[in-house]
């Protein structure tokens, strides 16, 4: 892997990384997710980021 690739790659893992931790601000037990429709669209797009 060439370094332009690594550092793209690095770059979105970062990224996620911040995602997934703004979208778990509010989250405060698992049964926040699955309370209503958008706790589980939540559930959903931290899952698909990881």
């Amino acid at each position: 892997m060439d370094k332009a690739t690594t550092k793209e790659l690095l770059d979105f893992i970062l990224e996620s990384l911040a995602l997934v931790n703004r979208r778990f601000q509010n989250i405060k037990l698992s049964d926040d997710f699955l309370q209503n429709d958008a706790g589980l669209e939540k559930l959903d797009a931290i899952a698909m980021r990881l």
